[in-house]
């Protein structure tokens, strides 16, 4: 008798449910029984994620990379007016904001490292560009902490031994040019968290020969790509070859 309970209770559990009686799970419109309302993102919640961006981009802006423009010819050939370049603001050490100090500083500014770096220039140094003058310069290193500069006709002597320097520095051997653009400077010893900057183009640059060494604190990074290029005069003349080029 139990077996014919058993039996007759598997039966009931496996039979098909009257019609009046239509199982949701099973039903080809299931979806209308279980409809699963999706989280919408109200205003606040927009609001929090342009928060959290504009707060993620300060951060990336202040700690790691930066993007400047190129406004004039001081660095030709290397870079030219018109380039957008990206800076790497940790290659040095984090900087703390307001405060003269990197922490975690694992390399320190290598010579002839194309570097940004903050206006050091006193009021009455002549480093006006065009008819402005810039908060910030792109130049490369030629000297560093401790070594004695001299400069001969755009030829730059470190500790009285000619540099070697790239074959694409523009200069000149003209009296005239040598005599205007500080084509013979110094000698000047550089003191320690000093550094000595140029720009490729000698006949063209105001650099340390016209507003002295540059402290460590004013570096704001090292430049290592052009991300765009563009003329930005009578239309958009884009420069194709040299975006996504690495600064040397």
């Amino acid at each position: 008798m139990e077996e014919k309970q058993d039996k007759d209770l598997d039966v009931a559990l496996s039979a098909p449910l009257p019609e009046h009686e239509i199982d949701p799970a099973s039903a080809p419109e299931a979806e209308h029984y279980h409809h699963r309302h999706e989280p919408v993102l109200g205003l606040s919640g927009w609001i929090s994620v342009a928060i959290l961006t504009v707060i993620l981009a300060m951060l990336i802006r202040m700690f790691i990379f930066q993007s400047y423009r190129i406004p004039s010819e001081s660095m030709l050939p290397t870079l030219k007016v018109g380039d957008h370049i990206i800076v790497s603001r940790f290659h040095y050490g984090y900087k703390i904001p307001y405060l003269r100090r990197r922490v975690f500083q694992m390399v320190p500014p290598q010579r002839f490292d194309v570097v940004v770096f903050k206006n050091v220039a006193p009021p009455d140094a002549d480093i006006t560009i065009g008819d402005y003058r810039p908060d910030y310069f792109i130049k490369r290193i030629v000297g560093l902490p401790g070594e004695t500069i001299l400069i001969r006709d755009f030829k730059v002597y470190v500790d009285g031994v000619k540099l070697n320097e790239f074959d694409h520095i523009i200069s000149t051997d003209n009296p005239l040019s040598v005599a205007e653009h500080r084509g013979n400077w110094g000698p000047i010893t550089l003191e320690k968290d000093q550094y000595y900057m140029l720009g490729d183009n000698r006949v063209n640059s105001k650099d340390s020969r016209y507003f002295g060494p540059v402290p460590l604190s004013a570096i704001e990074g090292k430049a290592f790509m052009i991300y765009w290029s563009w003329h930005g005069e009578g239309g958009l003349d884009v420069r194709w070859g040299r975006i996504g080029k690495r600064i040397r």
